[in-house]
């Protein structure tokens, strides 16, 4: 057997041991690697949502409470038969807190709001038709609509209502409504990335909050999606159940990883989505990083293999060469034997 020939096995041999080494190591580390971007992203996923949520509740309480203190004022101060001191609590609040517009509408259907004007029913409009008077009225206590667009602002908005209680009689409602545009903004902002956003939908999947003004009152594929899978299976909004994790295709057929959790609205849930390609684009990254590397050392392996090799077989390749012209020689094939060179 040529030496050329035992250096070629050799080269094969350790090529393959090396590769099938190379190709255990690559594989164990990028699902270790998958793990530990699935076990991060998904952190950050729940601490985004955690994060818009604690905004989302923080404001949905703000709103509540600025109109509780608006009624408790009105009645505590008795200016409910002072139009000055009434047109300036609605315009104090409305520029406090940030609502478009604050209410307040007395039982036989005066109404005021905080641009300063005041409508009564000879005007043609009676504000006690209202959602907001008339869940306010019902309660008889703090009343948040459902997201609706307001003809009388032309926006689409969320309204929060107290009703106005004077010596156990009912004289009234104050309301502050929000723009869900500014809300969304201000909200949502938290959980924009270029590869995930935040969004709240009501029960059936219409969108009620959402970064993009176009979209909101509407009904996306994604929301629908979300919509149904929170409806088969509840459990997706248990706090306590840490495997919520789900996906839905996007309208443009993207499947996006989410979360989602309650609000206290009953009827609405705040969702935030990540693009699922984003769960695995690091690991796969890390593979490809990998596999490139492992090719590079491999094809060096087998050249320093190559070279060490011929390095060590050299005195055998002589003495093969020696006795191959000492029997060529014997053979009649050539005239001399080349000697062998035997170094002591």
């Amino acid at each position: 057997m040529k030496i050329n020939s035992i250096v070629s096995k050799v080269n094969i041999l350790v090529g393959i041991l090396f590769l099938l080494t190379i190709l255990i190591i690559t594989i164990v580390a990028y699902f270790q690697s998958k793990q530990s971007s699935f076990e991060y992203l998904r952190e950050n996923h729940d601490k985004v949502l955690f994060d818009v949520g604690y905004i989302f509740n923080t404001y949905e309480a703000d709103n509540k409470s600025a109109v509780k203190k608006l009624a408790n004022f009105i009645v505590e101060n008795h200016i409910l038969n002072n139009e000055k001191e009434i047109f300036n609590a609605l315009k104090l609040t409305q520029e406090y807190v940030g609502f478009e517009m604050v209410f307040l509408v007395t039982e036989d259907g005066i109404a005021y709001d905080s641009k300063g004007f005041k409508n009564t029913l000879n005007n043609g409009s009676d504000y006690r038709s209202k959602s907001w008077y008339i869940g306010a009225k019902k309660n008889m206590n703090l009343y948040t609509s459902d997201p609706y667009k307001s003809i009388t602002l032309g926006i689409e908005g969320i309204a929060y209502s107290m009703p106005l209680i004077i010596e156990g009689q009912f004289r009234g409602v104050v309301a502050g409504v929000y723009s869900l545009e500014q809300y969304s903004a201000d909200a949502l902002e938290v959980g924009k990335t270029e590869n995930s956003f935040v969004a709240v939908y009501s029960q059936d999947g219409t969108t009620m909050f959402h970064q993009d003004p176009k979209l909101i009152l509407t009904k996306t594929i994604l929301g629908q999606n979300i919509a149904k899978a929170i409806t088969d299976d509840p459990n997706l909004l248990d706090p306590n159940n840490i495997d919520t994790l789900f996906y839905a295709k996007d309208d443009n057929g993207v499947t996006q990883a989410v979360l989602c959790d309650r609000t206290p609205n009953p009827n609405i849930n705040i969702c935030a989505m990540v693009e699922n390609d984003t769960y695995t684009k690091s690991s796969d990254l890390a593979l490809r990083a990998q596999l490139i590397i492992g090719f590079i050392s491999l094809v060096i392996a087998l050249i320093l293999v190559k070279i060490f090799a011929s390095y060590l077989l050299g005195p055998i390749f002589t003495i093969q060469s020696g006795l191959n012209s000492f029997f060529d020689f014997i053979n009649h094939k050539t005239k001399d034997s080349k000697l062998i060179d035997v170094k002591t």
